[in-house]
C-alpha cells in the first residue's frame, strides 16, 4: 500500500473519531473524570488528524490555504491543552475553554470543508473548492467566538 493512501486512511479514520469525541466533550459535564478522559482522547486523535493533514497535498499538489487551517487547529489545541495540564497561568481555565472550544468546533468545520473537497471536484476547480472550504472555516470561526463568549460568561471573574 502506498504511503499517501496510508496517510489518507489514517487521516479519515482519526478525523471521524475526532468528530465524535468533539461532540461528546462539548456535551458532557465539564471537569469530571469522564470529561478529562474524553478530552485526552480527543486531543490525541486531533493531533493525529493534524499531523496527517500536514502531509496531504493531493488537491493542489502543494501547500495551500487548507494547511493554514491545520496550523490554526494545532495552535488552538496547544492553547487549550497546555494550560489545563500545567494548571498555569492563573487564567488557565479560560485558556482551556477558548482553545478546546476552538479545537472541537474547528474539527467540525474541517469535516464540512472536507466534505466539499470530496463532493465538489466534479463541479468546480481546486481554487473554487478551497474558497468554499475557507468560507466554511470563516463561518465556524464566528460560531466558535460566539460559543466561547457564552462559556466564559458562566465562569466566575477569577476562577
Amino acid at each position: 500500500m502506498e504511503t499517501a493512501n496510508i496517510i489518507s486512511q489514517l487521516h479519515i479514520g482519526s478525523a471521524l473519531l475526532a468528530l465524535l469525541l468533539a461532540a461528546f466533550v462539548l456535551i458532557v459535564p465539564k471537569g469530571t473524570p469522564f470529561h478529562k478522559r474524553l478530552g485526552y482522547a480527543f486531543a490525541s486523535t486531533l493531533l493525529i488528524v493534524n499531523v496527517s493533514a500536514g502531509f496531504m497535498y493531493n488537491l493542489t499538489g502543494r501547500f495551500n490555504l487548507l494547511h493554514v487551517f491545520v496550523m490554526i487547529s494545532m495552535g488552538s489545541l496547544l492553547y487549550g491543552m497546555i494550560p489545563a495540564i500545567r494548571r498555569k497561568p492563573a487564567n488557565w481555565l479560560r485558556r482551556h475553554i477558548s482553545g478546546m472550544t476552538g479545537a472541537a468546533l474547528g474539527v467540525w468545520a474541517a469535516g464540512l470543508a472536507e466534505l466539499t473537497i470530496r463532493v465538489l471536484p466534479g463541479f468546480m476547480n481546486p481554487s473554487q473548492i478551497i474558497g468554499i472550504a475557507a468560507g466554511i472555516g470563516v463561518v465556524f470561526f464566528f460560531l466558535i467566538g460566539f460559543l466561547i463568549g457564552r462559556f466564559m460568561k458562566t465562569l466566575p471573574e477569577n476562577p
